[in-house]
């Protein structure tokens, strides 16, 4: 174990212009985000972002899975009732590494990257200060 405590946070980002939901659950932290709706992709320039941050903190975070799931709209629902499945779901195990022994000028905030694109699946990107894991027990 590296950590007593996590304090991850996911970057979520939009790379589509289908609508989805996406959800984190993390069962040792006791934290579930609400479902966030994207609508489609947007520029700087417009009221919409397609992007999103999740900050979570807790003890012993990497003891129990993290749940990432997105829900595609089916097609011939209507946005004002929308009917959404589920497309992607991913359980993976993250740990934060202890910076606190650094010197304290330095403010590492742990994080990893997570993005959804045309085919409505969770894809991981870069990570700072984790250590993951999909395929643990």
């Amino acid at each position: 174990m590296l950590s007593e405590a996590c304090d991850i946070e996911v970057r979520l980002r939009s790379e589509t212009k289908k609508p989805f939901q996406f959800l984190i659950s993390v069962e040792a932290a006791k934290y579930h985000s609400k479902r966030i709706t994207f609508n489609a992709l947007t520029g700087k320039n417009q009221n919409q972002t397609n992007n999103y941050i999740f900050h979570i903190q807790g003890s012993q975070c990497h003891k129990k899975n993290w749940h990432f799931i997105v829900w595609k709209q089916i097609e011939d629902s209507s946005s004002s009732k929308a009917v959404w499945e589920i497309s992607d779901h991913v359980k993976v195990k993250l740990e934060s590494l202890p910076f606190e022994s650094l010197p304290s000028p330095f403010n590492y905030q742990p994080s990893v990257n997570v993005s959804v694109k045309d085919d409505l699946k969770l894809h991981f990107g870069s990570r700072f200060g984790i250590i993951s894991c999909q395929f643990c027990v």
